[in-house]
């Protein structure tokens, strides 16, 4: 029963076996959208930093033009549980640019803005900083409402008070 989800790992996607394709969480065992579709609890906003690996032959090429698909996939089933707020890469990312777009949307995101507004500021940061990776500001798919905060007027929390859990 958490607010806010943040999960970061790899993905993988399996064209013949699409059952073993997710993002993995072990040995042959990968978080699927049927694993997202049965969650009993919903939280607001749900942070996806999932790259895709493989190796790059002629037979993977189609899907590396598609890898978008498993992220869409996972940011659809979470917004259609009711998830306010969905970040989620859709192809791999460079890792230093990654933790920049994090950082500039989380602190965005604690600062009060918008989602919408704390996704555009993000990606302005990386597309400026970063651009020898220049396709790491576009990775991210953003879903659900561009207008949800974690802060509301009513809130009678102090900013700064927060419970992590790892």
């Amino acid at each position: 029963d958490y607010k806010i989800v943040h999960l970061a790992g790899h993905g993988e996607f399996n064209k013949n076996q699409p059952e073993n394709s997710g993002m993995v969480i072990g040995e042959h065992s990968f978080l699927t959208t049927a694993d997202i579709e049965n969650m009993s609890t919903v939280p607001e906003l749900v942070f996806v930093n999932c790259c895709h690996l493989g190796r790059t032959d002629h037979k993977a090429e189609e899907f590396y033009r598609t890898a978008y698909r498993l992220a869409a996939n996972i940011g659809t089933q979470l917004i259609k549980n009711g998830v306010k707020a969905v970040v989620v890469a859709g192809w791999a990312v460079n890792d230093q640019a990654a933790l920049r777009f994090t950082d500039v949307f989380y602190q965005s995101m604690f600062d009060g803005d918008c989602f919408g507004d704390a996704v555009r500021k993000a990606r302005k940061v990386i597309f400026d900083e970063y651009q020898d990776v220049a396709n790491t500001w576009g990775a991210y798919q953003c879903y659900g409402d561009p207008f949800y905060r974690f802060y509301r007027e009513q809130d009678s929390r102090e900013k700064g008070e927060y419970e992590f859990v790892i």
